[in-house]
């Protein structure tokens, strides 16, 4: 009789277990896979799973700057259904997955050029890695402005050096 008590707890943790709208804890690689193998399916619900709460609330306010200025009514499930319809050609590729503490990062294959030069964000959000698409858009923003002021220090500099006058090194002969 204990058996079966025991045998009927545990199947119904299974159960409560089997059906949680959480993904399962995985790596950060495979979050990211399934993240790609949900929107591909057009899974919204799974995408928005999938994301970080700051990635949420980052496309909230995009979704409410574009309402503003084109006078639409889109929702987050809109912005995420337009990137659902641009379809993956290929199985995402993934290398370098790096884990610190409540933090991860792997880089991603761009199908473009071959190269893996996208490196994606995921943070720990209650047990469960997640994407943190608004740490990668800060981070890119960060790098393009960096290399915006690189650019700017780099044309002041060769503006304030007069060009080398050979005036002083002609040989009269």
């Amino acid at each position: 009789m204990r058996f079966q008590y025991v045998l009927t707890l545990l199947t119904a943790f299974l159960l409560i277990g089997c059906n949680s709208n959480q993904p399962a804890a995985t790596s950060p690689s495979d979050v990211l896979k399934q993240y790609v193998a949900a929107s591909q399916k057009q899974d919204i619900a799974m995408m928005k799973s999938l994301l970080s709460k700051g990635s949420l609330e980052m496309i909230e306010k995009s979704a409410k700057l574009q309402n503003e200025k084109l006078g639409e009514n889109l929702t987050v499930d809109d912005i995420l259904r337009k990137e659902a319809a641009v379809k993956i050609q290929n199985a995402i590729e993934t290398r370098n997955e790096k884990i610190e503490g409540e933090t991860a990062s792997v880089e991603i294959k761009n199908e473009t050029n071959g190269e893996f030069d996208m490196k994606m964000p995921l943070v720990k959000e209650n047990g469960a890695w997640k994407i943190a698409r608004d740490k990668y858009i800060e981070e890119a923003l960060k790098k393009r402005n960096d290399e915006v002021n690189r650019i700017l220090a780099n044309a002041s500099n060769s503006n304030s050096n007069p060009p080398n006058s050979n005036a002083n090194n002609s040989t009269n002969k």
